[in-house]
């Protein structure tokens, strides 16, 4: 072989080997995702803020003219917008004598020595006796008594706005049941520490006079 084509097939080679020469492989966003998967972030738990909770600390005064004033406490505790209640309750009979027998016959004198009622006028024999099964007594109607309360508070600055419901009620002792009922409503503005009046009442007959007051002590 001459040495000019030696020449030339030595440029072929090199032709070709430059055309082997490997091309380093590119990572995009697929082959990386391959490699390794990313974690999300994980959000720290949130607990619930606390409510406001109070005690309402309520004072009850009777009076009446001429005695020495009744007290009477109660205690409730209370969180911010709910409403806490005192429940203290009886339930009592609206009769107390039982009511007489409708079935019963009226009962007349009759003639002396005899053991009979009469009979009509001029009659020589008693009066027919009324015969038949008695009527059974209707159970006497029934209610529930005592004292119902319920409180709840709205924070205002330094202060809170108390609100209350209270109802008192009893029953007497007479043969037919009277219901005494006292019912107090009313909002207050009350500063922890301070007893505030919610409201009062006076019974224009007895002149006995109610008053109820409230405290606040802040538990959180």
């Amino acid at each position: 072989m001459s040495v000019r084509s030696l020449a030339l097939v030595a440029i072929v080679a090199g032709l070709l080997g430059c055309d082997r020469t490997e091309t380093p492989l590119q990572e995009g966003p697929l082959s990386a995702s391959k490699g390794s998967a990313t974690a999300a972030p994980v959000k720290p738990e949130v607990k619930p803020e606390a409510k406001p909770m109070v005690k309402l600390d309520y004072t009850l005064t009777i009076t009446d003219p001429g005695k020495p004033a009744v007290t009477t406490e109660y205690t409730v505790n209370v969180e911010e917008n709910s409403r806490g209640e005192v429940r203290q309750m009886r339930n009592v009979p609206l009769t107390t004598a039982p009511p007489a027998s409708a079935s019963a016959a009226p009962v007349v004198a009759g003639p002396r020595g005899s053991a009979h009622p009469a009979g009509p006028r001029g009659s020589a024999h008693p009066a027919p006796v009324a015969s038949g099964p008695a009527r059974p007594m209707l159970p006497a109607p029934r209610q529930d008594v005592g004292t119902l309360l319920r409180a709840s508070f709205a924070l205002a600055g330094e202060a809170m706005t108390v609100h209350t419901d209270f109802e008192l009620s009893d029953v007497d002792d007479s043969a037919i049941a009277k219901i005494y009922k006292v019912s107090l409503k009313g909002d207050a503005l009350v500063t922890p520490g301070k007893p505030s009046v919610v409201a009062t009442s006076e019974d224009p007959g007895s002149h006995r006079r109610y008053q109820l007051s409230v405290a606040a002590t802040k538990l959180r």
